[in-house]
């Protein structure tokens, strides 16, 4: 592939226009935040504030609250209980009036793997923690006034930091749900904290307390014996790439599986696996083959290959074993397998209920699972993740949580000497579900044309030899315009995940056209004229709303047509609300943007309500109707161009002759 296509696409990350490595930091990173732990926090509570715990089943909550008593924190404990009853006992515990310095969720560690985790006791670890995930999400988003207290989110071992090191996918299911959690509810300042596995529990307890008392700006942490990691994504560049890697080889002697082979992205990767050489294809998929894959397949085989189509869902245990069957009895070895299958029930965090998890975890942690236990001696295990399980997505968290699974598993398989990869692709174009439903990629995100997409294929499955591991097993495929982070809608360009990625593009970034650089919304207005306030809080309005619904140019928008009937959803209205948000420095009610419909009532909303200070004299001020300075001030309301405009239709009617 031209080295051009990879300085979008390729990027490494202590944890993309083209692919990111999460789950560690480069060297660079580390040598700059890694730091001893005693060294760099100290215990000084400035408040006699309580922190609320949702402790696990185990012991490890005592310790965290033994740490935290004795350096003088106050201290209560909610009752272990079933999802439902956690939510409402944090409910009344938020509700009852008394100070909290934060909510410390450790629930996640239930969800651990153990060596006697079978496929119904990993899903009912993930319903347990779906569920009270969940219900403190909207116990916490229900809370009334600006002050929400944060809330912390606890794993051990769950994300992977480098080298041979494990993840434990049943608690990394947190990591990608709190992505989306991240974005939609950014009021909640959620920090996600992974602690060291090796550790005894007393010092892991010790280095959270650490992290609880003197909190740094981070939101994504792994602590490791003494070293403080942080979570980034990083250009990867093929300079910085070992030098003794080898494309992976397919072998025409053995077989290959595609799940989800049937359709979409499956199919073209299965007509890619024969393209470099494989003879012997078995495609699965729930859905016998439609006419589009009944042409694929016959291309494939005018090219020289077997191609078995077999109907099957991957989460179902005895399906997967009945094609596994299959190739054994009737192809050569299984070499390979490319596990595609996935589903969408797209929604936000507090409309979603434990079976839309379900539907969208099944193919994924249940057919990825199925996968892992049933396979041998693989040459390879190919896991297609997505790009929301690393930097997540209002209304993806159940598509992040699943994924997330996915990543994971890649590590938890290579640190057991199993060769996996899994790819965090972003958008497709022309295939795959974000064509299908016309996923706007204008933005900072853009799809991946299908030949970059399959040249990337081939760039990131080499590894140092045909067999071999993996270096790392985890990567993500992203085009990206990086130089419109500062304005991302969703909150993503203030993440410091994206940090490097920012600092890169900074020279040329696009600012907000209607912000003064390094100025607030509030600061601008206390530099502009009172007269001109209102027009100025309206412009800004007007650009956030074009920015979020996709316009060319702001006056595709009317002010006053409701913004529904303009192409806003729900996904738009969250992130409309979070950037208005940040833009007056205090949160806005999630249901703003439905209680103030268009533009202009939103415009009167912040007036009114929010900005009142700044904006000075209201309408009942203003001089009567008709008077000089009416007049005067109705143009002061204006913007330029809609003077502009004013002006062009007055003098389109002066030099229009009237017809008789």
């Amino acid at each position: 592939m031209p080295r051009r296509a990879w300085t979008g696409l390729l990027a490494d990350s202590g944890f993309e226009d083209t692919v990111a490595i999460p789950g560690e930091t480069t060297d660079a990173v580390l040598s700059q935040q890694a730091v001893l732990v005693s060294q760099a926090r100290s215990v000084t509570p400035d408040r006699p504030a309580r922190w609320l715990v949702v402790p696990d089943a185990g012991d490890f909550a005592h310790e965290v609250v033994q740490a935290l008593r004795s350096a003088g924190e106050v201290v209560e404990v909610l009752p272990h209980a079933d999802a439902a009853e956690r939510g409402t006992a944090l409910a009344s515990a938020l509700g009852s009036g008394r100070a909290c310095r934060g909510v410390l969720h450790l629930a996640a560690l239930d969800a651990a793997l153990q060596p006697s985790t079978t496929a119904e006791s990993l899903m009912l670890g993930q319903e347990r923690l779906v569920r009270g995930m969940l219900g403190m999400v909207r116990a916490m988003a229900a809370q009334s006034g600006d002050v929400v207290p944060p809330l912390w989110l606890v794993t051990r071992g769950a994300q992977a930091t480098g080298g041979a090191e494990g993840a434990d996918p049943g608690q990394a299911v947190l990591w990608g749900m709190s992505h989306s959690l991240a974005i939609e509810h950014p009021d909640l300042r959620c920090r996600r904290v992974d602690l060291d596995p090796v550790v005894d529990a007393t010092a892991a307890a010790g280095q959270l307390v650490s992290e609880l008392l003197s909190p740094s700006p981070e939101d994504q942490l792994a602590l490791r014996a003494e070293r403080r990691m942080v979570r980034r994504l990083v250009p990867r560049t093929a300079e910085a790439e070992p030098g003794d890697l080898v494309s992976t080889m397919i072998d025409p002697q053995r077989s290959y599986l595609v799940t989800g082979g049937l359709r979409g992205l499956g199919l073209r990767v299965a007509e890619w696996l024969v393209e470099q050489g494989a003879r012997h294809v078995v495609l699965m998929g729930r859905r016998a083959p439609d006419a589009t894959a009944l042409v694929a397949m016959s291309r494939m085989e005018a090219a020289g290959a077997r191609v078995v189509a077999v109907q099957g869902d991957v989460s179902v245990r005895v399906d997967v074993q009945r094609v596994l069957d299959l190739v054994r009895d009737t192809l050569p070895p299984l070499a390979g397998v490319v596990h595609s299958a996935g589903v969408l029930d797209d929604g936000m965090l507090t409309t979603l209920s434990w079976p839309r998890f379900e539907t969208v975890m099944g193919p994924k942690v249940l057919g990825t699972w199925h996968l892992h236990a049933l396979t041998r001696d693989l040459d390879f295990l190919l896991l297609f993740s997505s790009g929301a399980s690393v930097a997540g997505g209002a209304g993806l968290a159940n598509h992040a949580a699943a994924n997330a699974f996915e990543d994971a598993m890649a590590w938890y398989r290579q640190a057991r000497g199993l060769p996996t990869l899994s790819i965090n692709w972003g958008a497709w174009a022309q295939i795959g579900a974000a064509a299908e439903r016309g996923v706007d990629t204008r933005g900072l995100l853009r799809s991946i044309a299908i030949s970059d997409g399959l040249a990337a294929l081939e760039h990131v499955l080499r590894r140092p030899a045909t067999g071999g591991l993996f270096r790392p097993p985890q990567l993500a495929v992203l085009a990206a315009d990086w130089s419109q982070l500062e304005g991302e809608a969703g909150g993503r360009g203030s993440s410091r995940l994206f940090s490097e990625l920012r600092s890169e593009a900074l020279p040329t970034a696009r600012r907000h056209d209607g912000a003064a650089a390094g100025q607030t919304l509030r600061e601008q207005l206390g530099a502009t004229t009172p007269n001109r306030r209102r027009a100025l809080l309206r412009d800004h309005v007007r650009q956030l709303t074009v920015q979020v619904l996709g316009m060319r140019q702001a006056r595709d928008l009317d002010v006053n047509e409701p913004l529904r009937q303009q192409g806003l959803d729900s996904l738009m209205a969250v992130e409309l609300r979070n950037l208005l948000s940040r833009a007056v420095g205090r949160k806005l009610p999630a249901t703003v943007t439905f209680d103030h419909p268009s533009v202009a009532a939103l415009v009167e909303f912040l007036a009114q309500e929010i900005l009142a200070a700044e904006i000075g004299a209201s309408a009942d001020s203003l001089p009567p109707p008709g008077s000089p300075a009416a007049a005067t001030d109705e143009f002061d309301t204006l913007t330029d161009s809609e003077i502009a405009q004013r002006l062009s239709r007055h003098l389109d009617s002066i030099g229009t002759p009237e017809v008789p």
